[in-house]
């Protein structure tokens, strides 16, 4: 699940209002969270796979493509 900039900008701010302090906002937040973490281990993952990449890379010795 994406989370967009827009609607946790939306959640604080009906937080920060006092507006609404229910029980389904709480498992909102708690839902954002959760997928918050689950993209910010998805992308150190892809993160450590791009370093160990350039830790190992050699030229292939290959013919290169010309345009």
């Amino acid at each position: 699940m994406d989370v967009s900039i827009p609607e946790l900008a939306r959640i604080l701010e009906v937080r920060r209002s006092g507006v609404c302090n229910c029980s389904l906002l709480k498992g909102s937040i708690a839902d954002k969270m959760s997928s918050i973490d689950q993209r910010i281990s998805e992308l150190r993952t892809m993160k450590d796979e791009l370093a160990r990449l350039l830790d190992s890379w050699q030229d292939c010795g290959g013919s290169k493509l010309q345009r």
